[in-house]
Formats: C-alpha cells, sequence, structure tokens
C-alpha cells in the first residue's frame, strides 16, 4: 500500500486543478497532465512546463514590456520589447522551477483567471 506524503498531496492537487483547467475540446492535454503528474509521484519530482501556466503581457507608458506568470511570485520580466519580454520570462520561470526543485516543492498550481472586464 502506497501512503501519500505531502509532496504527493500538493502533486494531486495541481493534477486536479490542471484537469479542471483543460476540460474542454483538447483531451490529449488531460492525458498529458495525467503521465507528467504521474512521473512526478514515481520519480519525486515534478515536471512542470512554462506552457502549463497564463503568461500575462502587458506595455508599460514607457514603452517597456512586462511578461508575468501570475501563479508564481516573482515571476516577470521587464525589456524593452514585446520578444525579448517573453524570452527572459523563460530563463526567470527555469530559473525559479530549479530553486523549487531544489527546495523539494512543486511550483504552484495555475489559478489565474482571465477576465474580459
Amino acid at each position: 500500500m502506497i501512503i501519500p506524503t505531502v509532496v504527493d498531496q500538493q502533486i494531486l492537487d495541481w493534477l486536479v486543478a490542471k484537469i479542471i483547467e483543460t476540460v474542454h475540446p483538447r483531451p490529449r492535454g488531460i492525458i498529458s497532465v495525467w503521465i507528467r503528474a504521474k512521473l512526478a509521484i514515481e520519480t519525486g519530482k515534478l515536471v512542470v512546463k512554462l506552457e502549463d501556466y497564463k503568461t500575462v503581457l502587458y506595455r508599460q507608458e514607457d514603452g517597456s514590456w512586462v511578461a508575468e506568470i501570475p501563479a508564481i511570485s516573482g515571476c516577470y520580466a521587464l525589456m524593452p520589447n514585446r520578444e525579448s519580454a517573453l524570452a527572459e520570462l523563460s530563463n526567470v520561470f527555469q530559473m525559479l522551477a530549479e530553486e523549487y526543485s531544489e527546495k523539494g516543492i512543486p511550483l504552484p498550481a495555475d489559478t489565474t483567471e482571465i477576465v474580459h472586464a
């Protein structure tokens, strides 16, 4: 019998959030999330990609661009143009993912909602 650990519960919570988020005409997405979560439980490492998160991109008054992942504290990039902001965000995400992994904790689930007000 396998007794879930705290990390396993966090992974399962993340998996449930991802399944709920991806319940739309993309069944392969759900399977992909399930496979990665299963792998995470078996290896003890959560394999999360930048594409698993919503990215917010906006231009500031001075013309610079901000790219951020609201679900992950400190995961943002401020650059002179859109493309470099997105490229730098990828680097920042990778750095934070490595830090979380070294500490043995999973990245937070993406609970970001896009609302057009």
